[in-house]
């Protein structure tokens, strides 16, 4: 437990005592200043241990959690309790535990019995894949929400895994310090957390439901669901509803009968991602703020320094400079105490959610994770103190952006740009994509060519080849929304000899033969009038963010105006 002194305790935080005492239900941090949220988090201890937990500060608390999670292992027939002896020869007996977790916006102790999955046999698991929904999906989903202005609930369905029935029996020993005799087994009859198979398993106990219920899976994303006046996106054992109040009750009341569910009105947050949203003005903001929180502290960085931009202008991130087994470098590496790795997946993570401008310098970051060197680690401490400044920043999209009237179309545009040759190991190009809707990113990636190019036009080809397969599939999202992109999407190009071969076939034959295949798709979507390529010059070319280390003014212009917080002079 964190101790306050005299100065720190003052009346705002102990207010917000007050206040966590009389409210009921769900807590969300948007409700207290930051200083009042560091407090109540404090006064919670998270134990490490279930033997700590049932002899600590508040013992009773998480005694009812564990209480409430064996009961509903009980009420479902998960298991029976056997003794050792009638456990089929050859089966493996898997140990479990229980984990317990203080969900801080839900202001509510939790404990989970899961399966050590990782002891369970290959041949006993069988099938184990199982789908989660792609986060450009989410992205359109919020901004279709925000667009048409509907309403967006959650729902939670309890021990979801514990509904999926098992083929095959599997054995387990239940967690220590319950209570149990040492020769107790539990026969699992249904799936239970842990297990390799226990995701699949509910994921097409939930789809055969969805489909019971008449509604229709999307081809471009097998977790969202569409019936009439109703989005449904699933994320394992949640459902983000986007729809008018009618569907979304009767989806509720249906989902009620079949499974034990808490649902939530006014969902603040999805996944880990906040939604913020302001109906009245027709705004709605995704932001990762608390995620960020925890990054800086796993890093020891809540008080460091703040920078204006996530790289240093023209920084380059080389495989020269990793450790290579070097006994010097490695012992340099280890004093400086960085948790490289950690720090660039967890930034890798915060890019591809919500924070575009990001995406440059974590795919930067990654390249060397495997073998970070000293020189990789100012890099990273950098990116993280750009975090920390911009940690209130996320996607902003609004309604009246593209949406005068509801009658008008939601109109998708994109920017692909390519840096020729700037891989310093392998003279490789980075790329980028980022496609806007409603004023904000709803796609983006920055990654590296797979292969040398030898020109420009070559590198920019490339580049557009590939963001040409994400316009396809979000005209396919958009159609499936409701919102069918009847005009051409114009994607920008900062290449004159690239929006000439994307407009006359058979114009640079000679100097992009070998990359014809890339060249002939894309004029085919030209003229299926698909696609359109419009020139747009390099000051205003959106997606020179995610191929270079930017300079602040040029970074701060494009950084703001691909969140969605301002326009470009060309009024995007």
């Amino acid at each position: 437990m964190r101790w306050f002194s005299k100065a720190t305790l003052t009346k705002e935080t102990i207010n917000a005592i007050y206040i966590l005492e009389d409210t009921e239900g769900p807590v969300h941090r948007g409700e207290f200043t930051e200083l009042q949220w560091n407090t109540i988090m404090a006064l919670v201890d998270e134990p490490k241990s279930l033997l700590q937990a049932l002899n600590g500060r508040d013992s009773h608390l998480w005694r009812k959690a564990v209480q409430e999670e064996l009961q509903s292992l009980m009420n479902l027939d998960v298991y029976q309790e056997i003794s050792r002896a009638q456990v089929p020869r050859g089966k493996k007996i898997l140990a479990s535990k229980v984990v317990l977790k203080y969900k801080e916006f839900e202001k509510r102790f939790k404990a989970r019995l899961v399966v050590l999955g990782f002891m369970q046999p290959d041949e006993d698991a069988g099938e184990t894949f199982a789908p989660v929904a792609k986060f450009t999906s989410f992205r359109l989903l919020m901004a279709i929400a925000c667009a048409l202005d509907l309403d967006i609930s959650s729902s939670d369905v309890k021990t979801a895994f514990l509904n999926a029935i098992l083929l095959e029996p599997i054995y387990i020993y239940p967690p220590r310090g319950l209570g149990y005799p040492p020769d107790t087994v539990w026969k699992l009859l249904k799936n239970l957390y842990g297990l390799k198979g226990a995701p699949r398993g509910w994921n097409l106990t939930l789809h055969a439901v969805m489909l019971e219920l008449g509604f229709i899976q999307s081809i471009f994303d097998p977790c969202l669901y569409f019936i009439e006046g109703l989005w449904v996106l699933v994320w394992v054992d949640d459902t983000l509803k986007v729809g008018n109040p009618e569907a979304i009750a009767w989806f509720e009341a249906e989902l009620d009968k079949r499974f034990s569910m808490t649902h939530v009105d006014d969902v603040k947050m999805f996944v880990g991602i906040e939604i913020e949203r302001d109906r009245e003005n027709g705004i709605l903001e995704l932001k990762q703020t608390a995620y960020i929180d925890k990054i800086l502290e796993h890093h020891g960085m809540q008080d460091a320094a703040e920078k204006n931009t996530p790289m240093q202008e023209n920084t380059k991130v080389s495989r020269e400079d990793c450790c290579k087994e070097d006994p010097e470098l490695i012992k340099e590496f280890e004093e400086m105490g960085c948790l490289y790795p950690s720090g660039a997946a967890e930034l890798l993570y915060l890019a591809l959610c919500t924070r575009p401008d990001m995406a440059f310098v974590a795919k930067e970051l990654c390249k060397v994770m495997s073998d970070p060197g000293p020189k990789h680690v100012p890099v990273l401490k950098w990116a993280l103190k750009y975090a920390k400044k911009t940690r209130h920043l996320g996607l902003k999209f609004s309604r009246q952006d593209f949406m005068p009237s509801l009658e008008m179309a939601v109109t998708l545009v994109g920017w692909a740009d390519s840096s020729f040759g700037d891989d310093p190991d392998t003279k490789r190009s980075s790329q980028g994509f980022v496609a806007k809707l409603c004023g904000a990113a709803v796609a983006w990636f920055s990654n590296g060519q797979k292969s040398t190019s030898l020109s420009t036009a070559e590198a920019e080809l490339i580049c557009l080849a590939d963001a040409l397969k994400e316009v396809l599939y979000m005209r396919d999202a958009m159609k499936f929304f409701g919102q069918p992109q009847e005009d051409p999407t114009v994607i920008f190009e900062d290449n004159q000899a690239v929006v000439a071969t994307a407009h006359n076939p058979g114009k640079n034959h000679g100097k992009l033969k070998h990359v014809a295949i890339r060249a002939h798709r894309v004029q085919e979507e030209v003229q299926l009038e698909t696609i359109d390529v419009v020139y747009k010059q390099a000051g205003l070319m959106l997606a020179d963010i995610l191929t270079k280390a930017l300079g602040r003014q040029q970074f701060l212009l494009l950084c703001m105006a691909i969140l969605g917080y301002q326009k470009l002079e060309d009024g995007y």
